[in-house]
């Protein structure tokens, strides 16, 4: 597979929400300048974006969704047709086959234990098991194997799960790895994607498992562990990074959340929230939902107003207890955020872009409203 450590995001001036976003508002486009603060000050820019959101997924590449987009088989599923003027993108589908032949669809470098090329094959939609896959594996010693100093064809004989079955009971093949689905599947992240922007060049910066991920996203900086409890410093979540300090590479909880309940860990470094934050900007993280234990109130000390109010109508929502995403220092108080669910895709008023890691690889984006509460 092409580039399997490259991930995709999707930008949208949307509120909407997925397997993990993050969601920022009051941000101005075009000429940088910050919007102003307030429900009735608008930036002048010519295309003002009021929200600036960013749907990504963790532990799987780019190509397992986008692999031949825009062009969908349309032999099963939902179907799919993308605008005429729809741009190409660095893909299975455009990139080059091994000595320069074909594709990576159809001349693809790896190969499986026996020796035989193994190209992927589109995952279809008709059949439960190829919906319901067996999980690959992600740890950062398989992926740095799997790249084979930049060969990049030994992700079935290394990441690729061979033993065991799906949830559905179907054996698991090492070369699933490889395979792909298309907008007969992934019909609504494909339709994000004919709307809004979408990065096919976003490239993690090490190897590793959804903490790492979620960590590059906002900060691109794995680096600066402060606080490891309940064995992060011995269990393999940190190395030493050769200069006194110490990098995250494995899947250690987030030190200050609430609901954190293992190994944790806690970074020192500044990612986009810190930012945002400084600048006055509003922000928050959507994970499956999640209900904080701790209230803005409480969490301010009842010095800080809430928030403007939300013009989204309010509702309850069923939450559980779900990771945030990762403070790098004790967090300063910001804004809790609900995510009612809508079998509705959400709408805008602003003009959508023309033309950005993996979490569980068989899930499709369902769309939720954001609304913010005090």
């Amino acid at each position: 597979m092409h580039a399997p450590r490259r991930v995709y995001a999707i930008a949208a001036s949307v509120a909407v929400a997925s397997l993990g976003v993050v969601g920022a508002t009051s941000v101005a486009a075009a000429d940088g300048s910050r919007a102003a603060h307030g429900a009735s000050q608008i930036s002048s820019t010519a295309t003002p974006i009021r929200h600036l959101v960013v749907i990504f997924q963790e532990n799987v590449s780019f190509d397992h969704y986008f692999g031949t987009y825009p062009k969908a088989a349309n032999t099963s599923g939902q179907p799919f047709q993308a605008a005429r003027d729809t741009p190409k993108v660095n893909n299975l589908a455009n990139t080059d086959g091994v000595g320069g032949q074909g594709s990576l669809l159809t001349n693809n470098p790896n190969k499986d234990a026996g020796g035989s090329q193994a190209n992927p094959r589109r995952l279809n939609p008709a059949n439960i098991g190829d919906v319901l896959t067996c999980d690959e594996n992600h740890a950062y010693p398989a992926e740095q194997q799997a790249f084979n100093g930049g060969k990049m064809d030994k992700f079935v004989t290394t990441v690729g799960t061979g033993s065991g079955h799906s949830a559905v009971g179907q054996p698991c093949q090492a070369s699933d790895v490889m395979n792909y689905y298309d907008g007969n599947t992934v019909t609504g992240i494909w339709n994000y994607a004919q709307r809004f922007a979408m990065n096919d060049n976003s490239f993690g910066t090490t190897f590793g498992p959804s903490s790492p991920g979620a960590v590059n996203l906002i900060s691109g900086n794995t680096g600066g562990v402060g606080k490891m409890i309940n064995g992060a410093d011995t269990d393999g979540d940190t190395v030493s990074d050769g200069q006194g300090g110490t990098s995250l590479i494995e899947d250690a909880q987030p030190y200050y959340d609430d609901c954190s309940t293992r190994d944790a860990a806690s970074l020192t470094g500044k990612n986009i929230g810190d930012l945002l934050n400084a600048s006055g900007t509003s922000w928050g993280w959507f994970q499956g939902g999640f209900r904080p234990t701790t209230t803005f109130t409480a969490a301010t000390g009842g010095t800080r107003t809430t928030s403007r109010s939300s013009t989204t109508p309010r509702r309850p929502t069923r939450t559980t207890c779900r990771p945030r995403p990762w403070p790098r220092s004790a967090p300063t108080p910001r804004r809790s955020a609900t995510a009612p669910r809508s079998s509705t895709p959400p709408t805008t008023s602003t003009t959508p872009a023309t033309s950005t890691h993996s979490w569980a690889p068989s899930r499709t984006a369902t769309s939720h409203p954001i609304t913010f509460r005090p």
